[in-house]
């Protein structure tokens, strides 16, 4: 960037939309607040949960080998932009403010992420640490983030702009954004697995829904089988990223598979059959795993009794479920519970319950 007087430019290029000037160009993350403002009445409001994720992400993507990205932001220019066709630049007079249209938690992210780094500069004695950081922060503040600026529009042709930017794109689903998910190491995990484990490609993993109607063939989704591995590896579904590591992750790999074939070794071979069986719905293949984990790691079980267990479980809908809360749906026929998180816990309890019974024996 180069200032002259009153006007800063900036390398880019002009175009045009619906009569719309449009340029476009990079700006460095360390000078988004020398350009950018979010003014509320065109802007929804600032939500800190997202903008302390966000600050996470790009903090954790300084780390060596963790894909991040961070894509365009969209502006709308008030006040006056040139640009010289020339030299390929944009003049921006430095009294004009670029209203922030959409990326605003992005904008947002940023701030908060070279704002963390300084204030760890600050709280660090002089010394190698405090270079190394001074380095990241450097680092950091040299990148550069692609922007997107219209010109010449009213405050509501802003607004309808902000509308149009998050209305007309639709979001991805919840399979989707797993399947292209690159840096989880559990979600590369589910869908390797997924693809390479005998039973379950054979009965199919749907990576791209968000649910299973009942015309679907496939057994699960990817997002089931992610929660699935999670409560196998550590009892729950929430991950956690100090347990599963690159240089552990093909052993946790190997593992899950074995687990995943005894297991459907010993269930129906029907199972995709979701009138018939409730192993079709998310939460009950999660309930098994959780015991599963609960069986090995807690009680030290050995696999005989554990599958014993397994396979002796009624696990079609029938009345021994209302016993553990679940219920009779008349429309689908079929056995449902109160959320997920209750049928987990049932499926869980009915094979401890048979556990105990077979130990009585």
């Amino acid at each position: 960037m180069l200032a002259t007087g009153s006007i800063t430019t900036i390398s880019g290029t002009k175009g045009k939309q619906f009569g719309k000037d449009i340029y476009t160009s990079l700006i460095k993350f360390r000078d988004l607040e020398k350009f950018l403002a979010v003014f509320p009445k065109v802007q929804r409001k600032v939500d800190k949960t997202r903008v302390n994720l966000l600050a996470g992400y790009i903090l954790k993507g300084l780390e060596e080998g963790n894909m991040s990205f961070l894509t365009s932001i969209t502006a709308t220019c008030r006040g006056d932009i040139f640009f010289n066709d020339t030299k390929q630049v944009i003049a921006i007079d430095t009294t004009s403010q670029l209203s922030i249209n959409d990326g605003q938690h992005r904008f947002e992210g940023v701030r908060k992420a070279i704002s963390e780094i300084k204030k760890e500069i600050r709280k660090t004695k002089a010394g190698d640490s405090k270079e190394l950081l001074k380095g990241k922060l450097n680092l950091l503040e040299e990148m550069t983030l692609p922007i997107v600026i219209f010109a010449n529009i009213s405050e509501s042709e802003e607004m309808q702009l902000f509308h149009d930017l998050n209305n007309l794109a639709k979001p991805p689903s919840k399979s989707v954004n797993l399947k292209f998910n690159q840096s989880n190491l559990y979600i590369r995990l589910a869908k390797e697995v997924s693809e390479e484990n005998e039973f379950l490609s054979a009965y199919g993993i749907d990576m791209e829904n968000n649910k299973l109607s009942d015309k679907n063939p496939n057994f699960a989704l990817l997002n089931t089988i992610s929660n699935s591995i999670s409560f196998l590896l550590l009892g729950k579904d929430k991950q956690d990223d100090s347990f599963l590591k690159s240089e552990n992750y093909q052993v946790h790999k190997q593992n899950v598979n074995a687990i995943f074939d005894n297991l459907f070794t010993y269930l129906p071979s029907d199972i995709t059959n979701r009138k018939k069986y409730l192993l079709g719905k998310a939460s009950i293949l999660q309930g098994i795993c959780k015991f599963i984990y609960n069986a090995k790691n807690k009680m030290e079980l050995s696999d005989d009794v554990i599958y014993k267990v397994i396979e002796d479980t009624e696990w079609r809908h029938d009345d021994v479920w209302l016993n553990y809360g679940g219920s009779w749906d008349k429309s689908n026929e079929g056995i449902t519970f109160s959320g997920s998180a209750a049928a987990i816990g049932s499926v869980n309890k009915m094979l401890m319950d048979n556990l105990e019974k077979i130990n009585s024996l």
